[in-house]
């Protein structure tokens, strides 16, 4: 795990893990995350797809 901290921050990362992925598909369904996230999906509420897409690269032994 990666800990950087600057000014009145702290910003700890951490592997993501398919346990996680129910947490991070929230993120663009949010008003404000959605706004501040870089790539949004055509639809963003498709949560299979975001599920199955996700999943494979996180099995993608290139990629993890």
């Amino acid at each position: 795990m990666l800990k950087m901290t600057k000014s009145a921050y702290t910003i700890q990362l951490s592997p993501t893990r398919i346990t996680k992925l129910d947490a991070l598909f929230q993120i663009p369904l949010d008003k404000d995350g959605g706004y501040i996230a870089a790539f949004i999906p055509d639809n963003p509420s498709d949560k299979n797809a975001y599920l199955a897409k996700h999943t494979k690269l996180l099995n993608a032994s290139s990629i993890n």
